[in-house]
């Protein structure tokens, strides 16, 4: 134990600076990010919301002794344009204000502007990127340096701040931006970044300006069991109720089972579990623990579990076929799933119910990624499916029980039923 360590301290799930103490190292990840940043090309790093992008790039960064500054592309929605974001957020020593933009001529629209503000004496030009990248360059000196394009799945919905993106990264390369020797990264939940960039016209050549890392996905078991046992017994010292040696290795799996082994939920779920163990001079029992689950739940998922509720079948359905999907969706431990794995789930899950008969999961899953509150995708070019977000499982595995008879019925906030012995 550390002495002195609070749950905050420990558990950082919205933290902005990397918290050392429970940093889980991802050497596969880090050393391709490494070496995509000696590659000349932009750099894109994807994953699914949650998974550990933004401290993974911030930690190799700051190893390499980077300087970077983040353009947040969700500040676009209320700025406008990319151009403002940056003029904003990256140039803060420029004191031009911008009253009026004016589109270079070029075949893409709306993505090199000069903005200018008109005084009595002259006409001052102002271009954002190259004010941005100039700014960075000024603060790192010597220092390698990044401008980093966060969010980014902010910008694809928007046709016309792709077309601004696709035109800055054309645009780096010249000789007059390319001379402030500052590296480009896009960072987003889409792993299809390129494609959606690639049909925008104009901007087919910014693909072959891209190299992607491997996705950013959740911990395995073991790093999530590595980072659940750091944090709770050596960090805070937290003991458990019992002396059982097995106890602990059923804690530490359903702390990795409940937060899917996604980074920022299990760094959330933890902070729950932590404080309400301090309040029990850290022990952590079987009651408080499931009281933290819920009240986790409670503040953070309440959303999406009317989502997950929205695609249920009615409760008094017979065999609600639709809701032992679901069910079974949440027993699937991959990223990516298709008929055929949901349908091997549902013959070892509902053994009663689902063998010897059709089940139709192709066209069950088909109807759950095209309701009006969709749970899942499909892939592009493929038959695989995956959760739209990963809190969706989350939510599906805490809120849908499986009866003796194979019913399923969801689980109350305030049912304290244990969930020790649950799959």
């Amino acid at each position: 134990m550390t002495a002195g360590l609070k749950p905050e301290d420990v558990f950082t799930p919205r933290a902005a600076a990397v918290n050392l103490k429970t940093y889980i190292s991802r050497p596969d990840l880090e050393k391709a990010l490494g070496m995509a940043l000696r590659v000349p090309k932009h750099i894109v790093i994807h994953g699914e919301s949650g998974t550990g992008k933004t401290w993974l790039y911030k930690k190799v960064l700051g190893d390499l002794d980077y300087q970077f500054e983040v353009a947040n592309m969700g500040l676009c929605a209320s700025l406008g344009s990319i151009a403002e974001v940056l003029r904003t957020g990256i140039c803060r020593e420029v004191t031009a204000e911008i009253s009026s933009a004016r589109g270079l001529d070029g075949g893409v629209p709306a993505i090199a502007k000069l903005a200018y503000t008109q005084t009595e004496t002259k006409q001052h030009f102002f271009d954002p990127l190259l004010a941005a990248l100039t700014a960075i360059r000024t603060r790192a000196r010597e220092k390698p340096a990044c401008l980093i394009f966060d969010n980014l799945e902010q910008v694809i919905q928007r046709p016309e701040l792709v077309q601004e993106l696709a035109g800055y990264l054309l645009l780096v390369d010249d000789d007059r931006y390319a001379n402030a020797e500052v590296k480009i990264m896009l960072v987003g939940t889409s792993n299809e970044v390129r494609a959606f960039i690639s049909q925008i016209r104009g901007s087919g050549p910014v693909v072959n300006r891209l190299t992607e890392i491997p996705e950013v996905s959740r911990l395995t078991v073991l790093q999530a069991f590595e980072f659940a046992k750091n944090g709770f017994f050596e960090l805070l010292g937290c003991e458990l109720d019992t002396e059982d040696g097995d106890e602990k290795e059923k804690f530490l799996s359903q702390i990795s089972y409940h937060s899917d082994r996604i980074p920022l939920h299990i760094q959330d779920l933890c902070f729950y579990v932590a404080c309400a163990a301090q309040d029990s001079n850290w022990i952590i029992t079987t009651e408080n623990f499931l009281t933290s689950i819920k009240d986790w739940i409670k503040s953070s998922l309440v959303a999406d579990v009317a989502r997950v509720q929205h695609n249920l079948n009615s409760i008094a359905t017979k065999i609600g076929r639709r809701n032992q999907v679901l069910f079974s969706l949440g027993q699937i431990h991959k990223y990516d799933f298709n008929a055929a794995d949901v349908e091997t789930a549902l013959k070892r899950l509902f053994p009663t119910s689902a063998n010897g008969v059709a089940l139709n999961t192709a066209q069950l899953l088909s109807d759950l990624a095209t309701s009006a509150h969709p749970l899942i995708r499909r892939n592009p070019n493929s038959t695989y499916y995956r959760f739209l977000d990963p809190k969706y499982r989350i939510v599906v595995r805490w809120l849908l029980v499986k009866g003796e008879t194979e019913e399923i019925r969801l689980r109350d906030f305030d049912n304290a039923l244990s969930l020790w012995n649950e799959n």
